[in-house]
């Protein structure tokens, strides 16, 4: 089982994401100001005329100060979401609204800006 790790800390709007091995557990969030807003987000992804689907109508609230620990197998769509939530990749279909932001409409540029003011991934093995 690999554990997700997401730490949201406010700090001129900030996403802190950590990726760690072994397991853990979800933890609600301190009641704070929702800072990662996932509203029924769907992602395919596509090879020839294969798709493969990895979202579906997923929904996720992230408060700042929360944090958030998504578990599941190799395959199930953790990298997929959290590259959803850095504006690393955009969804097929729905909203990922982070700080304000609304990721699945923002251009390159601006997710290219905006990651650079907002995200850092930690990695841990």
């Amino acid at each position: 089982m690999v554990c997700v790790t997401v730490a949201v800390r406010q700090f001129r709007c900030c996403l802190v994401v950590v990726v760690c091995g072994g397991g853990g557990s979800a933890v609600s969030g301190s009641g704070g100001e929702r800072l990662v807003v996932v509203r029924n987000v769907s992602k395919e992804f596509r090879r020839d005329q294969l798709v493969i689907p990895v979202l579906n109508g997923m929904n996720l609230e992230l408060e700042a100060g929360g944090y958030l620990a998504l578990m599941g197998p190799s395959g199930s769509g953790k990298t997929t979401l959290l590259n959803l939530i850095a504006g690393l990749d955009r969804p097929t279909s729905g909203e990922v609204i982070v700080c304000g932001q609304d990721l699945s409409r923002a251009t390159e540029g601006e997710l290219s800006r905006w990651r650079a003011r907002y995200i850092g991934f930690i990695f841990q093995m």
